[in-house]
């Protein structure tokens, strides 16, 4: 049997797939017809976002636009009205309480992520600076909620850590910490054991101190976007992409530079990342933004919205 485009054959029988390929194509015409405009889609060019997005811009067609950029970016572009729709971190989430949400999908965990680490030379007590990432406001005001709240350290607020600095771990230096994510962390955790710098898991970390997981990133959706039924087709791309992750995995175009084999990123997406929002997410999202709204990081007026 030959493996569609979408993997449908792959768990379905043929007359299935070409119903849910006709559906997805009744979907294109009537977001067409009832919007007169293309959904506007931002995304990370990240390995744990893969599983959100493969296949949707041959699924979608006409239907939505799709640009990437890294979650900083992607949130000024929400601001813009560049985007209808990006990926953005819950702390840019936390600023902009007339945005509402996907409801049930996120980038999260529920246990060891491996990709968001908070590390330094010798124990966390020797730590005086904290060095933040370029990129990503969640991580770095995690970190700075576990080292101040779980730790009872209050560090020094250093210099960002260049997103172009290739291998950051490399200049580590003593009485320093760093905030670490994404690639660059999953390849950095040989080179820094090496090197005896202690590693602190965050995912790890917030799991231990609250019993709850953490979400990293979701699905924000500006007023009046043009979202039509895109929402669902999304839900169901994201279950199908679950179901297909080796094949999701192997297409990722930067196993090389993530240091990673097809094998590796799948089990990473399987096992480090979470990508359902269900009520206990949402409990874990609400006590980081109760513990970083103590700590004077987030606004007071956010209050969670979901789509409807």
């Amino acid at each position: 049997m030959s493996r569609s485009w979408y993997g449908l054959a792959d768990h379905h029988n043929v007359a299935y797939a070409r119903g849910v390929c006709e559906y997805f194509r009744m979907v294109r015409a009537r977001s067409q017809s009832m919007n007169g405009n293309r959904l506007r889609l931002g995304a990370v060019a990240y390995l744990n976002v893969q599983p959100l997005v493969y296949g949707l811009d041959e699924l979608a067609g006409d239907g939505i636009e799709i640009s990437d950029a890294p979650p900083s970016r992607l949130a000024r572009w929400l601001e813009a009205g560049k985007v209808d729709v990006g990926m953005v971190s819950v702390a840019a989430i936390f600023d902009h309480p007339e945005w509402s949400v996907a409801p049930r999908t996120m980038i999260g965990t529920r246990r060891a992520v491996r990709s968001v680490i908070l590390t330094g030379l010798g124990k966390p007590r020797d730590w005086r600076v904290l060095r933040p990432d370029a990129q990503s406001r969640t991580s770095n005001a995690l970190a700075r909620v576990l080292l101040e709240k779980k730790l009872g350290l209050s560090l020094e607020q250093g210099e960002p850590v260049p997103f172009d600095e290739p291998e950051p771990s490399d200049f580590l230096r003593p009485g320093e910490a760093m905030v670490m994510i994404g690639s660059r962390a999953l390849r950095s955790w040989g080179p820094l054991r090496r090197r005896g710098a202690t590693i602190l898991d965050m995912g790890t970390v917030w799991r231990r101190w609250t019993g709850l997981p953490f979400v990293f990133a979701m699905w924000a959706i500006v007023p009046g976007a043009p979202i039509g039924p895109w929402l669902p087709v999304m839900d169901e791309l994201k279950a199908r992409n679950m179901r297909r992750l080796g094949t999701v995995a192997s297409s990722w175009q930067g196993l090389a530079f993530d240091r990673l084999t097809p094998r590796q990123a799948a089990y990473y997406l399987r096992r480090n990342v979470d990508f359902n929002f269900d009520p206990a997410a949402r409990k874990g999202l609400q006590r980081f933004y109760s513990e970083g709204r103590a700590l004077g990081l987030f606004s007071n007026q956010w209050k969670l919205n979901l789509f409807k």
